[in-house]
């Protein structure tokens, strides 16, 4: 088992927390809340208000999220519902204990309140420049003040389908909706690999441009 902090939809009482309780993706042993013991940018951003946590450690605030103890297969369902690592990358990062599970009688193995874990957080490295600029949160509500709520994907609202029989659908509409938002810069790096493969072939035929 590994540990795993959430700090979006996959919440309780958020839009994606069946997901977490669905024994057919695998185990997701809840152990308490935590707080990232660094700073980061917690925005919400794109076509579906999407909560994404840049990997920018010391911006913005310590962001408040759930602590779970995972298995492998949980582990695999999350790297895919995430579109791991092409929309977000799984990292790990520092988060103190502030709520166990249970306080009164907590089962072996939670971890202490005020402990300091290593857990593993999807965060992204790959987000528009503009999203450093959009308000940052501590604690992300899908119902929330900020009135952007989280959007459910296209695929899952037209087929009521289960995210366990479309999986790979699932990740072809996260990659089209980030290819979509990252327009731009797919392109630059587009015209990268163009110019290479170019000069390569220039130079197999003693051409130097």
């Amino acid at each position: 088992m590994v540990r795993v902090f959430v700090y979006g939809t996959l919440k309780k009482g958020q839009p994606n927390y069946p997901y977490m309780i669905n024994g057919a993706n695998g185990t997701a042993r809840f152990q308490g809340r935590g707080l990232t013991v660094e700073k980061y940018p917690l925005v919400i951003a794109g076509k579906y208000n999407v909560p994404y946590l840049l990997n920018i450690p010391g911006t913005g605030h310590r962001v408040t999220g759930e602590i779970y103890a995972v298995n492998d297969q949980m582990l695999q369902f999350l790297d895919e519902f995430e579109s791991c690592p092409d929309m977000y990358q799984r990292t790990p990062v520092r988060i103190e204990v502030v709520e166990q599970e249970d306080e009164s009688s907590p089962p072996e193995g939670t971890p202490a309140v005020n402990s300091i874990l290593e857990c593993y957080v999807y965060s992204t490295t790959t987000y528009q420049p503009e999203w450093i600029h959009l308000p940052y949160y501590d604690n992300y509500d899908s119902f929330g003040k900020h009135g952007l709520p989280y959007v459910l994907r296209e695929a899952e609202i037209e087929t009521g389908s289960s995210i366990n029989d479309h999986r790979l659908l699932n990740r072809i509409n996260n990659l089209f909706s980030f290819i979509a938002e990252n327009f731009e810069i797919c392109q630059q790096g587009r015209r990268q690999i163009l110019k290479k493969t170019a000069r390569k072939q220039f130079l197999k035929v003693g051409y130097i441009p």
